[in-house]
């Protein structure tokens, strides 16, 4: 059983006496760690202690009349005085490399002194709770070490026991009497020593293995990337050999071929995975291969710069396709994980309209098709997600463009009872009356044939469905093949009149104030080949570029140059800190440096996140040149 026990303190790392580990730097990040998180309960106990010190003054005018000249001496010219000396130094920086010490004496004197007033007065038996709740508070609520605890304890005991040789008026004090009183309080030490040292014990293994937990968290993370090194070799080996590529291609279409066989032969549920198979790997295969395709032509130092330009829009074409298809993988993965939040705030019905028309006006006129939105419900503000609202209306709409070769899309919202209820009106194609049920599955579609005409991964649906559920409401259709679709979905109906409650720090001086030249920008990016984008689109514009490769290194830089800085690039995910507490350190010395977000997640949330924190704005990966720099621009402006 010893045996057991050594081996566990050696795994560990601990000192099975002391407690404390046998590294200095995981001691010292684990005392940091201790100390934040034992401050407050610290403050508190000595607050109540300082109070019931001083409260139970009272009753000694009833209960030791006698001694209350040096009752109060003691009291409220000793112990509480110096108790209150602890709880102020506990609010300088200082504190936190001595504050065991500091303690250790509080607990000396505070435990002294009920002792002293034991003592003199041995009949009343609140002396005696009030030694108890030294020991309890020494050893549990203001967080001393046990080795401290137990060492105070044991003193305050024999200041008890030294004391009455030293005064004549306490030697009245019976052999017996002092026995028994030491049976108790040696007892009281020993049983919440045990306790606290199995506490500590239990606090530094838990803290130990969440450190262990980190580190094996780096390790897959180094792990994943090389194993995206591997991968990116790979595809380069492809490229360079066209004649394996096309080998690679024939088989892996043998294989869909075999697979779509397959699927009119499997149950419903094996259909589904087949096709979600083949349109994955079409959908991902597709944008690549006008990537990798195109990239390859735009090598070519024979074509024109007409030429070059096309070949560079196909090359962005696919980049967001691929990126789309990403983007519904990732938010379904979420759907089908019970991972969906709900980020309520005001949201004006109108405004979202006039957005949404803007937006998709465009795309309508490139097919010729007229697009009219009624809102029935007015310029009204109401309480829900916004970005699922948006989210779920922008599948609808592009579905209903996607579908409709000619004729009219209207989108429309009224209010009905407790619910407002949303449509989307097309005249393309219809569904399928066996279809219509199906298509709000996960990678469904009404045509799942490798003939149909329209991209896509099939969750654009199936996500409206989750995000509709998740905003209190319900979805349905309505269609007639070769004569259009109508889509219907409810949410919640919550009216709002506040103000969106994630707001940006509002900047002290005009955005006019700053010229667009010879601006010094902190970019904390701890991805390389991010960095080295960001400084190549930023470049032209004569800026000066300081880079910071993590959350800390960003807040020193800050610190150091702040008078030199005159904006922050800030990604989200970084080691050593996030850019979420980098930000908000920022914001503890500055509140007017415009901070921009950036980050590779981009999931719901994540804005909100970043604007709760201190952001100004926020950017999306993959960043793109013009977005970057107009996101900038709104915070300087060029000299005339």
């Amino acid at each position: 059983m010893t045996k057991g026990k050594n081996k566990r303190f050696e795994e560990l790392g601990i000192n099975r006496w002391s407690l404390f580990f046998n590294d200095e730097r995981t001691e010292s990040k684990y005392r940091e760690e201790y100390f934040n998180n034992s401050i407050y309960s610290f403050r508190l106990a000595f607050v109540i202690a300082i109070l019931l010190y001083a409260l139970f003054g009272v009753l000694d005018v009833y209960t030791s009349e006698r001694f209350i000249k040096e009752f109060f001496t003691i009291r409220y010219l000793v112990v509480i005085p110096f108790l209150i000396l602890v709880l102020a130094v506990s609010y300088f920086q200082l504190f936190k490399k001595i504050w065991q010490g500091f303690t250790l004496l509080a607990y000396i004197v505070g435990g002294s002194g009920i002792a002293i007033m034991l003592l003199l007065n041995p009949s009343n038996l609140y002396y005696y709770g009030g030694l108890f709740l030294i020991f309890i508070a020494g050893y549990f609520f203001i967080h001393l070490h046990y080795l401290f605890a137990i060492s105070a304890g044991l003193l305050v005991i024999f200041c008890y026991n030294i004391a009455p040789f030293f005064s004549a008026s306490l030697q009245h004090l019976s052999i017996e009497h002092q026995l028994i009183s030491n049976t108790f309080f040696i007892s009281a030490n020993l049983i919440a020593a045990i306790a606290l040292y199995n506490n500590q014990l239990v606090a530094r293994t838990e803290f130990y293995q969440r450190m262990l937990l980190s580190l094996q968290q780096i390790r897959i993370k180094n792990i994943n990337e090389n194993l995206e090194k591997k991968v990116a070799e790979r595809t380069e080996l492809l490229n360079n050999n066209n004649k394996a590529l096309k080998q690679e291609i024939d088989y892996r279409k043998s294989i869909e071929e075999k697979l779509l066989v397959a699927k009119e032969q499997a149950e419903e549920s094996d259909r589904l995975k087949t096709a979600f198979l083949a349109n994955m790997s079409h959908e991902i295969r597709t944008p690549m291969n006008g990537i990798i395709g195109f990239l390859d032509m735009i090598a070519d130092p024979q074509i024109s710069q007409n030429e070059r330009e096309q070949y560079l829009d196909i090359v962005k074409q696919s980049g967001n396709r691929l990126l789309q298809t990403i983007n519904d993988i990732v938010e379904i993965s979420k759907i089908e994980a019970g991972e969906l939040q709900e980020n309520i705030a005001p949201v004006n019905i109108g405004d979202t309209f006039s957005y949404l028309n803007d937006f998709f006006a465009p795309k309508a006129q490139l097919k010729y098709l007229a697009i009219k939105f009624k809102n029935g419900f007015g310029d009204t503000t109401i309480m829900t997600d916004s970005n699922k609202l948006e989210s779920i209306l922008t599948n609808l709409i592009n579905n209903a463009i996607k579908f409709t070769e000619y004729g009219s899309i209207e989108i429309g919202v009224t209010p009905q009872n407790d619910v407002l209820e949303f449509y989307v009106k097309d005249s393309g194609q219809g569904i399928p009356a066996d279809r219509q049920k199906a298509i709000f599955d996960r990678f469904v579609q009404a045509d799942l044939s490798l003939t149909r005409g329209h991209e896509g991964t099939g969750l654009g649906l199936s996500i409206a469905k989750a995000y509709t559920e998740a905003l209190g409401g319900k979805i349905r259709l309505k269609s007639l093949p070769g004569k259009g679709t109508t889509f219907f979905f409810t949410i919640a109906l919550v009216f709002g009149d506040h103000q969106t409650n994630v707001t940006r720090p509002e900047l002290k001086n005009s955005p006019n104030a700053i010229p667009q030249e010879n601006i010094r920008i902190l970019v904390a990016e701890d991805d390389a080949v991010s960095f080295n984008l960001i400084r190549s689109i930023l470049s032209p514009r004569k800026y000066e570029i300081i880079h910071a490769k993590n959350g800390h290194e960003a807040v020193q830089l800050f610190t150091e140059k702040h008078d030199e800085i005159a904006l922050i690039l800030m990604d989200l995910k970084m080691p050593k800190m996030d850019g979420i507490e980098a930000t908000r350190r920022i914001r503890e010395l500055n509140n007017t440096i415009p901070i921009i977000a950036q980050t590779a997640f981009a999931l719901s949330g994540d804005k909100e996140l970043a604007l709760e924190a201190g952001c100004n704005d926020y950017l999306a990966k993959p960043i793109k040149r013009n977005e970057l720099q107009n996101k900038i621009s709104q915070f300087f402006t060029r000299k005339k």
